[in-house]
């Protein structure tokens, strides 16, 4: 396993519910998610245990909104969305792709 990186089904769970890192702290790429995202609203969920315990619920929630403007920014999604009178009669549920 890499170092910090869970490799059962219980390590992922712990990571998951109590040790999530900051926004940039870790490998994912926010940015390019968003940007494939479609136009939607979103938010952020930074369980983590160690540092509530070490930081407080203020300064954490304070430090997890400060990584979240630094890393999320001006990013925006990149994908037109089709005019709704253009898929009418339609399946719009089969087979969507992102523009």
């Amino acid at each position: 396993a890499l170092p910090g990186i869970a490799d059962t089904k219980q390590g992922m769970i712990q990571l998951a519910r109590d040790a999530r890192l900051y926004p940039s702290e870790g490998c994912i790429d926010f940015k390019g998610i968003i940007e494939r995202m479609p136009p939607v609203d979103y938010s952020i969920e930074l369980p983590n245990l160690s540092r509530i315990k070490e930081l407080g619920y203020e300064e954490h929630a304070r430090r997890c909104l400060q990584h979240a403007k630094r890393t999320f920014g001006n990013v925006k999604s990149q994908r037109r969305t089709q005019n709704i009178n253009n898929i009418k009669g339609k399946n719009i549920f089969h087979d969507q792709r992102a523009y």
